[in-house]
């Protein structure tokens, strides 16, 4: 996945990519092409956010979903969702939710900024904490 000259997301047959929003792209996308091909997609993964909170999580699958509001309201939406369970959690902020084995998921309305891939054993060397 990449952007071309025209700054459209396609796939590696140049085909453009179908978003459900005009948002996902630009804040999806770079995190899809860190990925790269699905059938690597990383199982342990760090993810940092705007607030400076770090999850270091374990990767669950993903899909489509919408916002639960009828198809005929103006402001139903359909994005995409990432699933993932917390395992770590560092720098947590004081606005910051998250629990330690929490299932979460994020969509572009609260997606990470950065991102890292982890292996098993970097997983193993982190020490758990219950905050």
């Amino acid at each position: 996945m990449k952007k071309n000259k025209n700054g459209i997301w396609v796939n590696d047959k140049n085909e453009p990519i179908t978003w459900w929003n005009p948002y996902e792209g630009d804040i999806i996308g770079p995190y899809l092409q860190f990925i790269g091909d699905f059938s690597n997609w990383p199982r342990y993964q760090m993810l940092e956010f705007k607030d400076g909170t770090i999850l270091y999580v374990s990767f669950d699958g993903y899909g489509d979903s919408d916002n639960d509001l009828d198809l005929d309201d103006p402001n139903y939406e359909e994005c995409y969702e990432f699933y993932f369970k917390i395992l770590k959690i560092k720098n947590k902020s004081k606005d910051c939710k998250w629990k330690m084995n929490q299932n979460i998921f994020f969509s572009y309305h609260n997606f990470p900024i950065k991102w890292e891939r982890l292996n098993e054993n970097e997983i193993k060397k982190l020490k758990v904490s219950n905050k």
